[in-house]
């Protein structure tokens, strides 16, 4: 009773003093004696059976002495593990550390021991040891798993024996053909885990079992766990059209609890491991597909338990850049131009990260039923923009629609969206006026922002409208060009932004449409009479669109006789014969020429030459 009193006085004078320092001092004094009560038992290291004298051996190691004087050792027994337990002995000799059970086993071959040390301790509490049994091997210790490591190495893991005297467990190797070999040991009950860094199971599926021994001198360890574990040896193959790596493993056998389900890990382009996917038990093959062509993978299965989820096996790791025929994503029209020949320029954006074979040019005038204009080859580098001219498409009779079709190696297709040109049509619908119409430009992804209209009468392109994305049509008066030649010709151009989904584009681009030219029906005006001394003294035609060639105009006298001609458009005739001044009356005439649009004008009449 002795520390109770000096924690009652050390308690005293911390209250009267208030001290802080007494109190720490209190407490430590209380939880030191606490400590101090606990007394331990011996550890029980080997039990012995001499199988010729009937007699069991105890052996374990002694204690020091706890908080009092040494009063002796005492040895508990039962036949059964669950008791009861009675004392079979008690030994007051501190440095002894063996006791004979003499004639134990000539009355049953199953006895449980358990050890206390009395200590003179006065309100202390006395452990028990770990209860041990007579048996000639610590019992086979249960195998968690045999799991691969990134590094190539294997972790080996098995449960603790449940015998307290084992002391030490011996590894082996599983042979394929059954047997094993022993490659380490590991000392410790409690220090079940082993790396082996020596085989290689990235070349083969590796089998391991273990066996444990006890602290015994001269006791053989046990028999080798008869369920051994072996690593799942994963495999995969590539294939470049399905897109596909393919895996497959082997099952993996005495997981406790069996399997539950394989699942599938794979850490892409170093971005860390993450779970691909999952298959039962009974499967071993898995397809990847999440993949681009010689994207950096590492893959691994893992065999997750059925009793406990967090006991998984992984098998090895593998690691490579898989080489696929890797499909187009996409294939974009970007322009569909009509040339002032006719023919239609073509441009496209492919996936440049597809390893495409060919580009399939086809063609429909309705939209409807395409037909192939033409099959590109593409030759490596891959590249994003492309650029065909079709020259078997007359861009000035209709619209022409296209789609562009992109093949892989393995002859998988990617089509694009549908893109038609613009059309342009136009109509001599009254004198001085031409209606032009056009069809609207068809792209994907493109906005349309405006439809100019350009015009040329032989002094070079100019711009003479510019519409909004929905108007198609536009009434040309031609009043100021009647001095002109007559020829006039067209086109649309069409600005646009283009939107698409995998390539940016920032800037205006433009298409064009057919070219379209006419002629303006010649005007011709012809006096029927002139006056040679008056304000109309020269008789001519005014040819208005004409651009006349081979022109000529004849004059006759009333008896038919030709008095002038003139073969340009500007001379005249005055009233005169070679000089002469004829008389007023009634003459006739024949003009004849060919307009710019290659018809032949034909007129003839009578002029009336009036005298003043």
């Amino acid at each position: 009773m002795k520390i109770y009193s000096i924690i009652i006085k050390i308690f005293t004078a911390a209250f009267l003093l208030k001290s802080r320092i007494a109190l720490l001092i209190l407490f430590a004094t209380i939880f030191s004696a606490n400590q101090a009560q606990n007394i331990a038992a011996p550890r029980l290291t080997c039990v012995v059976n001499d199988f010729v004298g009937s007699n069991i051996t105890i052996e374990w190691q002694n204690v020091a002495n706890a908080c009092g004087p040494f009063v002796g050792y005492k040895i508990y027994a039962s036949n059964n593990k669950t008791g009861p337990y009675s004392l079979l002995t008690a030994i007051n000799t501190q440095s002894q550390t063996s006791y004979t059970h003499t004639g134990a086993l000539g009355s049953n071959p199953n006895w449980y021991y358990y050890m206390e040390t009395d200590f003179n301790c006065p309100g202390g509490t006395t452990l028990q040891s770990d209860t041990i049994q007579n048996e000639s091997n610590p019992k086979v210790p249960e195998i968690i798993s045999a799991t691969v490591n990134p590094d190539n190495s294997v972790t080996f893991n098995w449960a603790p024996s449940q015998s307290p005297q084992a002391k030490y467990y011996i590894v082996y190797a599983y042979l394929p053909g059954g047997g094993v070999v022993p490659i380490d040991t590991v000392y410790g009950r409690f220090n079940n885990s082993y790396q082996d860094f020596l085989q290689d199971p990235s070349q083969l599926s590796i089998g391991y079992t273990v066996s444990v021994g006890d602290s015994c001198v001269g006791n053989q360890p046990s028999a080798y766990n008869t369920s051994p574990h072996n690593t799942i040896f994963l495999q995969a193959s590539v294939s470049r059209c399905v897109r596909e790596v393919r895996l497959k493993w082997n099952k993996y056998a005495n997981l406790p609890g069996g399997v539950l389900e394989y699942r599938v890990y794979v850490n892409r382009n170093l971005a860390g491991y993450n779970f691909a996917g999952a298959v039962d038990s009974n499967t071993t093959t898995f397809g990847y597909l999440d993949f681009n062509d010689n994207d950096s993978l590492c893959l691994t299965v893992a065999a997750v338990s059925a009793a406990d989820t967090n006991i998984v096996a992984y098998s090895n790791y593998i690691c490579y850049r898989p080489s696929i025929v890797q499909p187009a994503d996409y294939v974009h029209f970007t322009r569909i131009s009509v040339n002032p020949d006719n023919t239609i320029d073509l441009n496209w954006v492919t996936d440049d990260k597809a390893e495409l074979l060919v580009h399939e040019v086809t063609k429909s005038y309705d939209c409807n039923g395409f037909e192939t204009v033409k099959n590109i080859k593409i030759i490596p580098p891959f590249i994003l923009n492309y650029a065909f001219i079709d020259s078997s498409s007359n861009g000035a009779e209709s619209y022409v629609c296209y789609i562009m079709n992109a093949y892989d190696s393995c002859q998988v297709m990617k089509a694009s969206e549908k893109g038609r040109s613009v059309n342009l049509i136009a109509e001599l619908t009254d004198y001085y006026e031409i209606k032009l119409d056009w069809t609207d430009y068809q792209l994907y992804g493109a906005n349309i922002l405006h439809y100019n209209l350009y015009r040329d009468y032989g002094s070079g392109w100019q711009m003479i409208g510019s519409f909004g994305p929905n108007a198609f049509t536009f009434r040309d008066s031609l009043y100021q060009f009647l001095s002109e030649k007559g020829e006039f010709c067209y086109y649309i151009e069409v600005e646009y932004s283009l939107q698409l989904p995998d390539v940016p584009y920032d800037s205006i681009l433009k298409a064009t449409s057919n070219r379209v030219c006419l002629y303006h029906r010649p005007i011709i005006y012809i006096p029927n009479a002139f006056v040679p001394n008056g304000v109309n003294n020269i008789f001519k035609p005014t040819i208005f669109f004409g651009d006349p060639s081979d022109y000529s105009m004849t004059i006759f006298n009333r008896y038919g006789g030709k008095i002038f001609e003139s073969t340009e458009p500007s001379v005249g005739w005055d009233g005169t014969d070679k000089g002469k001044i004829v008389q007023q009356g009634g003459y006739a005439y024949l003009i004849k020429f060919t307009a710019a649009d290659g018809a032949n004008i034909l007129r003839k009449g009578i002029v009336i030459l009036v005298r003043n």
